[in-house]
């Protein structure tokens, strides 16, 4: 028998690095269902856009491009979640592509589209908000 792994992953996906907590409130209702794959794929669109790129050369990657990226990567997601890198149509695609969701009637554009229940502190349960209204928090055009 092989002994097991004990090493460390190389990047840690904590959920403070993938998502605010705003962006969490949609796998609030049925935790843990589709958060690995809204973690993983919110990471890999991360990793493209020119606001990592940006923290990462002020990390320090510029000045020493032989040092280990993992830590790097690691404290620009400490600084700015992966949810919050992201263009709205991408937050979008994250939730859809993690499969949940239901499509019913938004409390809030009054269309039938895919969404949530969400959970609030201080409006109480909000029954189905879909998630172009969460992402944007504006309504969607009636096209």
């Amino acid at each position: 028998m092989s002994e097991p792994d004990d090493r460390k992953p190389p990047i840690s996906l904590e959920h403070h690095r993938v998502a605010c907590r705003l962006h969490m409130k949609p796998f609030r209702d049925e935790w843990p269902k589709g958060w690995p794959l809204f973690a993983v794929r919110a990471f890999q669109e991360v990793m493209g856009t020119d606001s990592m790129g940006a923290d990462l050369g002020r990390l320090g990657r510029i000045e020493n491009p032989e040092a280990p990226l993992e830590p790097l990567i690691e404290q620009a997601l400490d600084l700015k979640p992966a949810c919050c890198r992201l263009s709205d149509a991408m937050l979008i695609e994250c939730y859809l592509f993690s499969k949940i969701g239901r499509i019913r009637r938004c409390v809030r554009c009054h269309r039938r589209r895919i969404g949530v229940t969400i959970m609030t502190s201080n409006m109480g349960t909000i029954p189905h908000l879909c998630f172009w209204c969460l992402v944007t928090g504006t309504v969607p055009n009636q096209a």
